[in-house]
């Protein structure tokens, strides 16, 4: 799956703690910023660690903000040196296309995870084990059998499978609620594999905003969601082709 970044303009405020206090001189990052290079793919790396899972889309400025707290530590000379605007304008024009891939790259293994983790969470008894690689045709049936029909009905039923598919995933939240963000992830992505009239993987993003807005309205997230806005791109895919 590669699953896109969000362009929502809702930024929130997220700070990076890092437990290892490296001298600037033992390590200094900021020279490698503005090139791929180890260092600074070894930052990005660093910053999408802190930021997912519990921020699954990361805004501009949360990825921004949170590369700024790693550069405290490892280059806390850097920004001052080149200055506010040079920094922002460096951030924006390179740093930002980046460090969104690897945030890209983060989040399509937590979707894998996901996948598995429904699969054990069900048993091969209620939902038989498939694998992405499997022909067309045979991935058809399997979305069409009585079996599958079933278990994709009981995700949005059943809440305690959905917490034990989320908790296996986000282990770092096994102490606490599940976060609606995380809910609403964990649902389009299921969906993409059960579903046989489920859309393909760009319209995750519009999928989890869905049913954050249902959540903020206390209502229940229902397939229904899914499939008006599945309706609307194909009805909007037909106009362009007109």
């Amino acid at each position: 799956m590669d699953i896109e970044d969000n362009n929502s303009p809702v930024e929130h405020e997220h700070s990076v703690e890092c437990n290892t206090h490296i001298s600037d001189q033992d390590y200094d990052i900021s020279p490698a910023l503005a090139e791929e290079t180890d260092s600074s793919h070894r930052a990005y790396k660093e910053v999408v660690k802190k930021l997912l899972p519990d921020v699954l889309f990361p805004t501009h400025i949360e990825y921004r903000d949170a590369l700024e707290e790693y550069l405290s530590v490892y280059a806390s000379h850097f920004i001052e040196s080149i200055g506010r605007n040079s920094w922002v304008s460096l951030f924006g024009d390179k740093i930002f296309a980046e460090i969104k891939n690897k945030g890209r790259s983060k989040r399509n293994d937590i979707a894998a995870h996901i996948c598995n983790a429904m699969f054990t969470t069900f048993g091969k008894d209620r939902l038989e084990r498939i694998d992405n690689n499997t022909f067309p045709v045979k991935i058809t049936e399997w979305k069409n059998s009585k079996k599958t029909k079933k278990a994709y009905e009981e995700l949005f039923t059943n809440h305690e499978l959905l917490s034990k598919i989320g908790y296996s995933v986000f282990r770092s939240h096994k102490e606490e609620e599940l976060s609606t963000m995380h809910c609403a992830y964990i649902l389009p992505i299921c969906d993409i594999l059960l579903n046989l009239k489920s859309s393909n993987d760009r319209s995750v993003t519009r999928h989890v905003y869905a049913f954050l807005r249902a959540f903020e309205k206390n209502s229940p997230a229902t397939p229904q969601i899914m499939e008006e806005i599945t309706e609307a791109e194909e009805k909007k895919a037909e106009k362009a082709t007109k």
